[in-house]
């Protein structure tokens, strides 16, 4: 019993500080994936399935790395052609505002524009 308390509670209601969302990292790493994979592309519509899963993976790939202990990423991404219109998107969560939190990023060029969502929530 006493090795139980001296190991501490495993079971974490609410990250710590160092591992909580931090909105401003997030954003930084969709940011640097969308300008280092669009800045040259063209628009082509039969590359836009493939290169939309591509860049949700990176992304996701990318903040797995960055130590967010115990959270879940859902990226989401669009991508368009730039004609100058414009394009609404929205989204609803239900989720805890404590330890819970979204970062969109939008990528434009002359060719193609693209809007990432990034949907972090803490696995309790």
């Amino acid at each position: 019993m006493e090795e139980r308390e001296a190991a501490g509670n495993t079971y974490l209601l609410r990250p710590s500080y160092q591992h909580k969302f931090k909105a401003a990292a997030v954003r930084e790493c969709v940011r640097e994936i969308l300008q280092e994979r669009l800045s040259e592309q063209r628009y082509d519509p039969e590359q836009v399935p493939g290169l939309s899963r591509s860049l949700a993976e990176n992304i996701k790939d990318k903040l797995k790395d960055v130590g967010f202990e115990r959270y879940k990423f859902v990226a989401q991404v669009v991508i368009g052609e730039q004609r100058g219109q414009g394009v609404k998107m929205a989204s609803r969560c239900f989720w805890d505002a404590d330890t819970d939190g979204c970062v969109e990023e939008m990528f434009v060029n002359d060719s193609l524009f693209c809007v990432a969502a990034v949907f972090g929530c803490y696995y309790y």
